[in-house]
């Protein structure tokens, strides 16, 4: 059984165990299935996946491993990318085979990582979703404080872009920033790593940033430095206080 299909059966059967019996017990049992789901989902981000492969004169024979469906590949077609040659050069057997990640998938598992995690905290999340949102999330201790979180998704320890706008105007003392270095690769041993700045701090960094190393001022391209969140990691305390104080 896939780590997949393991989080969906432990989050069915916390559902039916908290519909049976709704007490704060199971309530937690739940939250932290729900985070575990979702951070499965996260940090799988479609960038590898196993195979097994039957190569035959004018066609190969894709089969993914845990699966019974079996795909046929001829020369003019591809298989989730890859050509008919790519897979004819690693040759019948078992492959992984690895894919770039692209941006909206390294986006998307940022904003269910953060999700998952403060989810795990205590929190009340709800994700916007839709190519005109302004914020990603919307979070709330229950019954209390609501605040707007904007995720940024990254791949590695380099300088990214954020949109003027997100650094322009007053500062909103509900909205934060949130920077997720999402590890390359589905590894268990590589956690997401988590960065979390107020609107002004966010904002104060970025007017410490406005030139670049030669003295001349940025008109474009707006964005932080890696190093200029760096003391930011783990800063949960930035957020208001949830239930939970892990």
């Amino acid at each position: 059984m896939t780590t997949e299909q393991l989080a969906v059966n432990k989050l069915s059967e916390t559902v039916v165990a908290y519909q049976e019996n709704p007490s704060p017990d199971k309530m937690d049992d739940l939250q932290q299935a729900a985070a575990d789901f979702m951070l499965v989902f996260a940090k799988q981000g479609f960038t590898m996946f196993k195979i097994r492969l039957e190569v035959f004169d004018d066609f190969i024979e894709i089969c993914l491993l845990g699966e019974s469906n079996i795909s046929k590949v001829t020369p003019k077609e591809k298989f989730r990318g890859y050509t008919y040659n790519e897979l004819k050069k690693l040759g019948s057997g078992e492959h992984t085979l690895h894919r770039k990640r692209t941006i909206q998938q390294t986006s998307s598992a940022a904003v269910f990582a953060i999700g998952a995690e403060l989810s795990r905290r205590g929190y009340d999340i709800t994700f916007t979703l839709g190519n005109t949102r302004k914020v990603d999330m919307m979070c709330s201790i229950p019954d209390g404080k609501t605040f707007k979180i904007q995720v940024k998704g990254i791949s590695d320890e380099w300088a990214f872009y954020i949109d003027k706008p997100f650094f322009d105007g007053a500062t909103q003392k509900d909205l934060y920033l949130v920077v997720v270095l999402v590890p390359k690769e589905a590894r268990n041993d590589l956690p997401f790593r988590f960065f979390i700045l107020s609107h002004e701090e966010a904002q104060n960094q970025f007017k410490r940033n406005l030139y670049k190393k030669d003295g001349t001022l940025i008109t474009k391209n707006f964005g932080l430095p890696f190093s200029s969140i760096k003391p930011y990691e783990n800063k949960w305390e930035t957020f208001p206080n949830s239930l939970l104080n892990h």
